[in-house]
């Protein structure tokens, strides 16, 4: 098994990021660090936030890190 960790490409503003995300494996997470979240983005407006909240990561739990700046995605297994 591979220790590398699986990223996706993120841009917003003119801006790329490698955001590493977790991986799943029959409902569960493989290998998930403990108290982590499996990835974060940067948001800059209300927009964004209901774009990102409901759409994109609808099966997601959003914690916000910073109000407005960057909120952070933890996966909800099995939810759909």
């Amino acid at each position: 098994m591979s220790d590398k960790k699986k990223t996706f490409p993120y841009t917003k503003f003119g801006q790329t990021l490698e955001v590493e995300i977790a991986t799943v494996t029959g409902g569960r997470l493989d290998n998930p660090p403990k108290g982590s979240w499996d990835y974060e983005v940067w948001i800059e407006s209300a927009e964004d936030w209901y774009i990102f909240g409901t759409k994109k990561y609808v099966n997601f739990t959003i914690r916000i890190v910073n109000k407005g700046m960057w909120f952070k995605a933890k996966e909800r297994i099995g939810i759909n």
